[in-house]
């Protein structure tokens, strides 16, 4: 009985130190967030995205994971024409204007245009949105070969900083014209269009947000104070127990006062592994006392 007891102790030692491993692989859910703070579960296949359109109210596009197809700006459902990944695999859509996305997918960078077409791209340029008066021409390039940004179609820039490089930049989170919010080596920077970089809280976010006043169209996420605030309204606490402000990973898609955002949250086998794994210790005890 002895050896028994000692196998389910040792089995659940395991299983308890995988289960502590998992935590890094935990599921990610999507909520939309209102200017309210009220907050409501979407389907967890479905992602939009903004993209700059003549037309802002229906700038988007819509990724259907279950489905592998792509509606652009409100379009029919267009199944994705690649082999190379699916829906499903996207993580990730860095810069969007009308019919063109780049993304990425199987840590790979891609171009998909409104037919579903897809072609790789260099994995070392990437490209971001940015608010300017020149929609067409309001964008942000990354190049982590040269470690140079050029903005709105400006020159090179060399990055003017020894804390990063252009290369460990691993998102954007707000642009508007000269001026760029980044998360790099687990931190958060800004970035002005001359490269000069100063390091910013780790708990407030910014993220670019559609509104009829492109200066005044943000999202400010305060993990501090668990609040947000919308378009420079005043600060509203988030209005839910599912999640707080510090658990939001990315925020997919904005529109004046709706958000899509990415929570990570622990798989629920996670916490009863670990469960089985402490019982297993406990019980290992105890027989032993006895």
């Amino acid at each position: 009985m002895k050896f028994k007891f000692l196998n389910a102790a040792l089995a659940g030692f395991i299983l308890s130190v995988s289960s502590l491993a998992n935590v890094a692989n935990a599921g990610v859910i999507q909520y939309r967030i209102d200017s309210s703070g009220n907050v409501s579960q979407i389907d967890q296949n479905r992602t939009f995205y903004n993209a700059f359109s003549n037309n802002r109210a229906n700038g988007y596009w819509d990724l259907n994971g279950s489905a592998n197809t792509i509606s652009v700006n409100g379009s029919s459902n267009t199944e994705l024409n690649t082999s190379l990944f699916s829906v499903a695999d996207i993580t990730d859509m860095l810069y969007t204007y009308n019919d063109t996305a780049y993304v990425k997918a199987v840590d790979s960078l891609y171009r998909i245009d409104s037919s579903g077409n897809v072609s790789q791209v260099d994995q070392n340029i990437l490209f971001y949105n940015a608010f300017s008066n020149n929609m067409a021409n309001g964008y942000w390039i990354l190049n982590g070969s040269a470690n140079t940004i050029s903005v709105n179609g400006s020159s090179n820039t060399v990055l003017n900083t020894s804390l990063f490089s252009v290369a460990d930049i691993t998102d954007m989170l707000y642009t508007y014209n000269d001026t760029a919010y980044v998360k790099a080596v687990d931190s958060l920077f800004r970035i002005d269009s001359s490269g000069n970089v100063n390091q910013i809280d780790q708990n407030i976010s910014f993220y670019n947000a559609f509104s009829n006043n492109r200066a005044n169209g943000y999202w400010i996420l305060n993990g501090n104070t668990n609040t947000i605030s919308v378009n420079g309204s005043s600060n509203t606490v988030l209005n839910t127990s599912l999640f707080s402000i510090s658990d939001i990973t990315d925020m997919s898609y904005t529109y004046n006062d709706t958000a899509y955002v990415t929570v990570d949250v622990p798989e629920p086998s996670t916490f009863f592994i670990f469960a089985l794994g402490v019982m297993g210790l406990v019980s290992y005890r105890f027989k032993k006392q006895a």
